[in-house]
């Protein structure tokens, strides 16, 4: 299922740094040739998420804060966190 973009979720990985949970959602580019195959995590070679996590780590790193990536949760943990998302923003509007 692709989300407003026009991207594939694919799914969400979790890192905690400062002590508390970070969610990343992970999409495929619809219009990718390279990504027209990828419909879950399943469908990702297992080097290309290490070189995420890798990345996501680094990132913190550079930043002075030590991280631990927790790891990959589903497509569905990854609408879980777009629907919760679109809640809180919507709630902040409403707010305003």
């Amino acid at each position: 299922m692709t989300d407003a973009r026009g991207s594939e979720v694919v799914d969400v990985v979790e890192e905690i740094p400062r002590g508390s949970l970070n969610k990343y959602e992970y999409d495929a580019a619809a219009s990718d040739p390279h990504f027209t195959e990828v419909k879950d995590i399943v469908d990702i070679a297992p080097h290309r998420l290490r070189e995420i996590e890798t990345f996501l780590a680094t990132y913190e790193i550079l930043q002075g804060v030590e991280t631990q990536v927790v790891g990959w949760r589903g497509v569905e943990a990854a609408w879980g966190v777009i629907r919760s998302c679109r809640q809180a923003a919507k709630g902040s509007k409403e707010a305003m």
